[in-house]
């Protein structure tokens, strides 16, 4: 459905669309006097009801109210939208059935409406039970229409097919412009995939976050070919526990370990992480781990015990985000982040002092549609990279992902690197994005 249509796109004016725009406009316009009460009403105690819309931004009920708080210059109100109800016919019922409700009918009037959603093949019960009108009432205001029941249903055709039970709508709650087109984008982008249930729009966002990383993925899979890698980059399929790596011939180990709570458990990521860096540092290499702010007393204690190993806390680097309100919110904390932290430890008996460096460190943020959900931005690592090594040094990711350390480490001149993904789509991913990095690079050379 095109903006042109009038009401599909969230803020047009209702007031500017005629009736034949708003197909869901079901029961009669208010009189100038009712209007004008509901637009006091609004103006004095705000909207308490939310307007409804379908999927492709079509209002399915609060026409008037929609109308009267554009009059008002009000934008930000409760909306709900649904997707997913099914055919227009059924998206009519819906609006009919929230409006009986609801609305102070007549009885000729509450009688039509009734008898609309016995042709859309609704049973007594269904018309009772969505429009709290008492079972009796409506089995008396359905007398002698065709006995269809539950068993059939109308089509848009004018078809009568098998009825089958009512699909419930995907339900997305949302209050301004802004968040209604992102959640019309959302639901667009996951299509039937949406699940059935009532989200918010954090939940729906990461819902078609996860769609798109799933699609891209998939693609990179599917594409022929192995990936060409130049000789400096090694991606592996291995565990960090098996990934075998030379002792003390690492210079930097730049990673983003999982941080779910359970991770922090002995003999878990970080125990395992804690140990081999001990092992693979040379003396006075550094251990770079990106970390949530709420976890970062499990990860500083989990990483405590390799001091006696020659591992040590060095700093905690700070990775802004592109955008000041970027951050996901911590409603633990009732705090939304603008930076994230990144944990650096050293191990002993190396220089004074490695190379100097500042802090904090613009971040630049995931790929749009990232074929993986937690990619780090591709610059900021590059960024740790080139402040904290020279040609020829060796760094290694053990949690490689999408390959995002590999990518800026060769973007560098000389910088060797190993990766390493205990999931094989995710080291597929990670050698593709590479090889796809690195063909520019060998075409302007």
């Amino acid at each position: 459905m095109t903006h042109a249509e009038g009401v599909a796109r969230p803020g047009a004016d209702a007031a500017d669309t005629d009736h034949t725009d708003q197909p869901y406009q079901v029961m009669p316009a208010l009189s100038g006097e009712e209007f004008d009460a509901l637009k006091a009403s609004l103006r004095e105690h705000g909207c308490l009801v939310a307007i409804e819309y379908d999927e492709d931004g079509n209002v399915l009920d609060g026409h008037h109210r929609l109308r009267a708080l554009r009059e008002l210059g009000v934008t930000s109100h409760p909306r709900v939208i649904r997707a997913g109800l099914g055919s227009r016919s059924e998206k009519v019922a819906h609006a009919l059935a929230l409006n009986v409700h609801r609305r102070h009918l007549t009885p000729t009037q509450r009688s039509e409406a009734i008898m609309r959603l016995r042709e859309a093949g609704w049973s007594v019960r269904r018309i009772a039970s969505a429009t709290g009108i008492p079972k009796s009432t409506v089995a008396r205001d359905v007398q002698g229409s065709p006995e269809r029941g539950p068993d059939a249903v109308v089509g848009d055709d004018g078809r009568t097919y098998k009825a089958r039970k009512p699909k419930r709508p995907a339900t997305v709650y949302v209050h301004s412009d802004h968040q209604h087109r992102t959640a019309q984008t959302a639901l667009e982008h996951l299509g039937p995939e949406v699940p059935a249930r009532t989200l918010d729009l954090r939940g729906l966002e990461r819902l078609r976050r996860a769609k798109a990383a799933e699609d891209s993925r998939k693609a990179l899979h599917d594409r022929p070919g192995t990936a060409d890698l130049p000789g400096r980059v090694d991606i592996r399929h291995s565990d960090i526990a098996d990934l075998d790596i030379p002792a003390g011939s690492v210079d930097l180990i730049l990673t983003d370990p999982p941080y779910l709570q359970s991770d922090f458990a002995t003999g878990g990521p970080w125990d395992l992480l804690g140990s081999r860096a001990a092992t693979w540092l040379k003396p006075g290499g550094l251990l770079l781990a990106y970390c949530a702010h709420i976890h970062l007393a499990r990860a500083i204690n989990r990483l405590a015990p390799f001091e006696a190993d020659g591992l040590g806390y060095w700093w905690t680097y700070a990775v802004t985000f592109p955008n000041a309100n970027s951050g996901t919110q911590v409603w633990s904390r009732a705090i939304t982040p603008s930076w994230r932290p990144v944990l650096a430890y050293r191990k002993a008996a190396g220089p004074s002092v490695p190379r100097y460096t500042s802090d904090p460190v613009a971040g630049d943020g995931k790929e749009k549609d990232s074929a993986h959900p937690w990619q780090q931005g591709t610059q900021e690592a590059a960024t740790f990279i080139q402040r904290l090594t020279t040609p020829g040094d060796l760094i290694v990711d053990p949690f490689v992902g999408s390959g995002t350390v590999a990518i800026a480490a060769l973007s560098l001149p000389g910088r060797r690197v190993i990766g390493a993904d205990i999931e094989a789509d995710y080291v597929a991913l990670a050698q593709r994005r590479t090889a796809a990095a690195y063909a520019p690079l060998t075409s302007e050379a």
